[in-house]
C-alpha cells in the first residue's frame, strides 16, 4: 500500500518523448505519459499485466538512469494501446537524485 508521501509525489508530463528500455532483450518497452519520484504511468503497443516487474533504462537529462519498475495496473485500449501504473521498485540514491531534478526542470 501506498503511503501519504508517494500519493503526493509531483507528477508531470515529460515535454519530450522518453522511450524506456527493457534490460532483457533491450527493447523498446514503452513510452513514459508522466512520471513522479515514485512512478509512472506508461504507453506501449506491446502488453504488460499487473504484477509484472522488468528492469527498465531510460535516458533523462542527459544521464542514463536504470530502475526496477512493478506494473501495479494495466489497461489496453481499442486502439491495442496499453496503458499501465507503474511503481519504482528499485533506484539508485544518485538516480533517485537525477530522477528528481528532472521532475522539477519540466516546470521550467
Amino acid at each position: 500500500m501506498e503511503n501519504n508521501e508517494t500519493q503526493r509525489a509531483k507528477r508531470v508530463n515529460p515535454k519530450q518523448r522518453i522511450d524506456v528500455i527493457n534490460f532483457v532483450g533491450g527493447d523498446v518497452l514503452a513510452q513514459i505519459v508522466n512520471i513522479s519520484v515514485s512512478g509512472m504511468m506508461l504507453a506501449s503497443r506491446q502488453k504488460f499485466t499487473d504484477d509484472q516487474m522488468f528492469q527498465t533504462k531510460m535516458q533523462l537529462g542527459g544521464y542514463d538512469l536504470s530502475l526496477g519498475l512493478e506494473c501495479v495496473w494495466a489497461e489496453t485500449q481499442e486502439s491495442g494501446m496499453t496503458y499501465g501504473g507503474f511503481m519504482i521498485i528499485d533506484i539508485s540514491d544518485d538516480d533517485k537524485g537525477r530522477l528528481q531534478h528532472f521532475i522539477e526542470s519540466q516546470d521550467e
